[in-house]
């Protein structure tokens, strides 16, 4: 929805957001003109700027305060750390309260649902029992000033990148320097398997989907072991330096330097390879066929140079993109939550199935939890198939104005 939704006398402040590790991020401060509102709304995504969501004019119109924003690690999918992110939702929280908010709101959309749930379970923890460092960051949430939200509003939402790209990733890689690398007998896209163009009517053998479905975890395993592998010669390396003696030959103390700041990237390979994209008798809903954003060749996609997580630090890898790895798990994170929470579920979305959206919302711990299913509609919330259809946006954004106007009134 653009921002000329808006109504005219709306006051949109650019702000600045300071995290208590001191790291800077930037977003749009809405509000009503005229009054102070008393509830204040935060929408964040762990990588993406949201500061003009399509959710903040309804939410605006509505009278209620929103911040859009940017974390530390906008537009970067090279080094997103979500402990370090969460951080950043946390000056935005105590924004909202500083500015006169009595009850604020975690709204997330897309990523910013697994984002969102994550910080709420650790802002509701017992401190002691919060995330402490990790082999990728040390920050340390136990001693971590995180405000909590009084509740959730999710919508469009997945399980979290790392579940969502262990669905996507090609196990028939058998390379990971070698992007042409491939065993045919793994390959979704290979015609002996089941696959063809166009891409309709096409059915994998249960068997076929058992195989494929343990080797996708088998490489999330193998990808988890490089990205430990490189953090640990990394850690290792600051081990000697930090043990170097006085007397040491400057070559040696040089090469130790460097080792101790360096890394080596992953590049992961052909990304789009969901079984689910291509065959729609697996966990059916109302999706089509085809790949990200409707595109009729999937294939083309997971062997092209686009795709999630191609090229990532080990600690983006860990933190965020490993299924085994991330604390990033909706499911594992609103099943600590308590406070009151919405799940908004587009039925057509190709990231997250049916099955998973219920999933979510049998999970949530609190027993004040809403499920709402918006039928024919995308990630995005676009209508599938008949274009004349009823704008499926303005459904599920209804959806969270309503209950926000039942659940935290604006006056």
């Amino acid at each position: 929805m653009p921002l000329s939704a808006l109504p005219k006398d709306t006051i949109i402040e650019p702000v600045v957001f300071t995290s208590a590790d001191g790291a800077l991020s930037r977003g749009l401060f809405y509000r009503p003109a005229g009054r102070q509102p008393r509830v204040g709304v935060h929408l964040m995504h762990p990588r993406t700027d949201q500061s003009l969501n399509y959710n903040i004019p309804p939410l605006v119109r509505a009278g209620y305060a929103v911040i859009g924003r940017a974390g530390r690690a906008v537009n970067n999918d090279v080094d997103t750390v979500h402990e370090e992110i969460l951080l950043d939702l946390a000056a935005g929280v105590r924004m909202l309260r500083d500015s006169g908010c009595e009850r604020v709101v975690l709204l997330g959309n897309s990523g910013g649902g697994s984002l969102a749930s994550l910080y709420q379970s650790q802002a509701q923890a017992v401190a002691a029992s919060r995330l402490g460092p990790q082999p990728y960051t040390n920050v340390d949430l136990r001693s971590a000033d995180l405000p909590p939200a009084d509740g959730l509003a999710l919508i469009g939402i997945h399980v979290g990148e790392g579940r969502v790209l262990q669905d996507m990733l090609d196990p028939s890689v058998t390379d990971e320097r070698d992007p042409f690398a491939r065993d045919p007998d793994l390959d979704m896209y290979d015609p002996g398997n089941g696959f063809r163009v166009p891409v309709t009517g096409i059915r994998y053998d249960a068997a076929f989907v058992d195989r494929y479905r343990a080797a996708q975890l088998h490489r999330v395993q193998r990808l988890d072991e490089l990205a430990r592998a490189a953090l640990s010669a990394q850690a290792r390396a600051r081990q000697e330096l930090a043990a170097l003696p006085g007397d040491a030959l400057p070559a040696q103390r040089l090469t130790l330097e460097r080792l101790a700041v360096q890394a080596p990237f992953l590049t992961i390979y052909r990304t789009t390879a969901d079984l689910a994209m291509a065959d729609l008798t697996i966990d059916p809903d109302d999706r089509s066929a085809g790949g990200h954003d409707g595109h009729p060749r999937p294939d083309l996609q997971n062997w092209s140079t686009s795709g999630f997580a191609r090229y990532l630090t080990p600690r983006a890898w860990l933190s965020t993109w490993s299924a085994t790895s991330s604390h990033a798990s909706t499911l594992r994170s609103l099943a600590a939550v308590t406070s009151p929470t919405l799940i908004v579920h587009y039925a057509g979305d190709v990231y997250t199935r049916m099955r998973d959206a219920r999933a979510l919302g049998q999970a949530a711990a609190t027993d004040d939890k809403t499920f709402v299913l918006v039928r024919r509609a995308d990630h995005y919330g676009r209508p599938i198939g008949d274009t004349s259809s009823p704008d499926r946006v303005s459904e599920g954004t209804d959806a969270v104005v309503t209950w926000m106007t039942s659940h935290f009134p604006p006056d």
